[in-house]
């Protein structure tokens, strides 16, 4: 019986049972910041419908962070770095480039709206003024304008929600379930899945769901070209905030402070309507695109692996000790 949970031949938990563990602590994590911050500040904040959501995003960025480095050292035996979070003197030139793709995503699909009508633009919303950290409300109000301040926390926001959801989908979830499937089942899985939990978001639809399959897709080209998670999270961040914050299309469902006002025009399935571009069909031979895009920025940084995915020699920790595997 032993067996079915552990590996004879690796000594650990089998795949499985190691993203329930991670999953498990992941949840424990969460609901303990919650529950402490609830402690400490009398709630989570809802003085907008930014805040709270805010909150939520940073406090579960930092328990998936713990979770997998736990599940990591302690149930993989593994390395973060053969997450695919090597670090190297192009990983910041890489994540830049991963941004610029997305930018150049955005400026494309905006492009084919207007030549198909299904966008108009009402003008450029830009502010003085910065955040005011006096109270909650005071805090919620300052944002709802634009400015130098907001944009800085839109973005810092951006990077939060892609840095956890980069780390587990096309980190850890996507590496412990190749290791106990295939890549190619692991891939298809983790794309599903990604996919999918945004049917959840305001305003999604099955159309959204479906195309945000085909994003998840795109994001495991950048890892399998790169072989490191980088390329992926570059673009992540690149697509919401040039989505959403640059552009004012919502962010997969969600609204945010935006610099360029535009209107979705037309039916959904084309404009992208209250959900984002995610829910249109214009965003089909944009992401074509970005698929070549990918590789060509891949190769002119040097970070072409030639789809080696899980070829990287990862680190093994037994008994406190680090080894290559044979």
């Amino acid at each position: 019986m032993r067996n079915w949970f552990v590996n004879p031949e690796e000594d650990r938990l089998r795949a499985g049972w190691r993203l329930l563990v991670m999953a498990a602590v992941l949840v424990a994590l969460n609901l303990a910041l919650q529950t402490g911050f609830k402690a400490l500040n009398g709630g989570i904040p809802d003085a907008s419908r930014y805040v709270n959501t805010a909150m939520l995003i940073i406090m579960m960025a930092i328990a998936m962070t713990l979770s997998v480095i736990f599940a990591r050292r302690y149930l993989d035996r593994r390395s973060l770095a053969s997450l695919g979070l090597f670090v190297s003197k192009r990983t910041v030139p890489t994540i830049i480039a991963g941004f610029l793709i997305s930018g150049a995503m955005a400026a494309l699909f905006v492009g084919l709206a207007y030549l198909f009508g299904a966008v108009e633009f009402t003008g450029i919303a830009w502010g003085n003024g910065a955040p005011d950290f006096s109270s909650w409300p005071a805090f919620s109000a300052s944002i709802d304008a634009m400015n130098w301040g907001t944009l800085g926390l839109f973005f810092f926001i951006t990077v939060v929600v892609s840095w956890w959801e980069e780390l587990y989908f096309r980190g850890y979830f996507l590496r412990n379930l190749a290791e106990g499937t295939s890549f190619l089942i692991a891939a298809i899985v983790s794309g599903v899945i990604f996919g999918f939990i945004h049917i959840t978001n305001p305003n999604a639809t099955v159309l959204s769901a479906l195309i945000i399959v085909i994003f998840s897709f795109k994001a495991l080209y950048g890892v399998m070209v790169t072989n490191a998670i980088w390329m992926s999270f570059g673009m992540h961040v690149g697509w919401n905030f040039f989505q959403g914050v640059v552009l004012d299309y919502n962010a997969s469902g969600n609204d945010m402070t935006s610099i360029i006002g535009v209107n979705p025009v037309g039916p959904d399935w084309l404009s992208g309507g209250d959900f984002g571009p995610e829910n249109s069909v214009l965003i089909l031979p944009v992401l074509a695109v970005a698929f070549v895009l990918i590789k060509l920025a891949a190769k002119a940084l040097g970070e072409d692996r030639g789809h080696d995915i899980g070829q990287a020699e990862p680190v093994v920790v037994r008994d406190g000790s680090i080894q290559q595997p044979d």
